[in-house]
């Protein structure tokens, strides 16, 4: 076998993380294998995986009741659209398509249709990461969730635990700073030290993610990390 126990295998990949952080603080070249490491990192921790996670987890939590029920069919499609997005060029039908899947009952009274019009001829002009935020934050204001009976909400009683860290989520991408802790990922191979400028550059992040007005709902998690 080669690893005794679970907690062998924990304890190995620590060893390997300490290592590498020492190399990060000496200045040393980075350990074989490092690149590899930078690169996953770089493909995770960024602003557009965590708006598509919110995006996801908003979903979940609609009630299917109030979505139309060609729905249940159209849904794989968009969630095969949300794990291949790579960039913010589908989210205009991704977002869109998710809108259009809601009933008219499911939005609040002053949104129909006036207002429902209005945000969809405004995601057409959206352009950036912090735009489609804002058009997730305000689909999310629109929906009935907090009526007094169950069946009358658009989203169901799991988002009552999860709204607030989603909204401290979706408020960090729609205003907060937004740091380059890496390198382009072109460039990650020929990145073999960790320089001053690049310790700032961390502080920075960590200093923002622990902000408790502006803290990411992974913040402290060890993707975060």
């Amino acid at each position: 076998r080669m690893w005794e126990s679970p907690e062998t295998f924990v304890l190995c990949h620590v060893d390997r993380a300490e290592n590498l952080f020492r190399s990060f603080a000496r200045g040393d070249p980075l350990p074989s294998g490092a690149d590899r490491l930078l690169a996953r990192v770089h493909k995770d921790l960024n602003d557009f995986n965590t708006l598509m996670w919110c995006l996801s987890q908003f979903e979940v939590c609609i009630n299917i009741n109030l979505q139309l029920d060609s729905w249940r069919e159209e849904r794989r499609v968009w969630m095969q659209m949300v794990r291949q997005a790579s960039n913010v060029g589908p989210l205009h039908d991704i977002l869109l398509m998710l809108e259009r899947s809601l009933r008219e009952t499911a939005f609040k009274p002053e949104w129909v249709p006036t207002k429902r019009d209005q945000w969809r001829v405004s995601l057409s002009r959206a352009s950036t990461l912090a735009h489609f935020a804002e058009h997730l934050f305000s689909l999310q204001e629109a929906l009935r969730w907090n009526d007094q009976k169950e069946e009358d909400r658009a989203l169901v009683n799991m988002w009552r635990s999860r709204r607030q860290d989603w909204l401290q989520t979706i408020e960090g991408l729609r205003h907060g700073p937004q740091y380059s802790l890496l390198p382009p990922d072109r460039d990650i191979v020929n990145c073999r030290l960790w320089d001053a400028d690049r310790n700032r550059e961390f502080v920075k992040y960590v200093n923002y993610i622990i902000n408790h007005d502006a803290r990411r709902l992974q913040s402290l998690s060890f993707r975060d990390i």
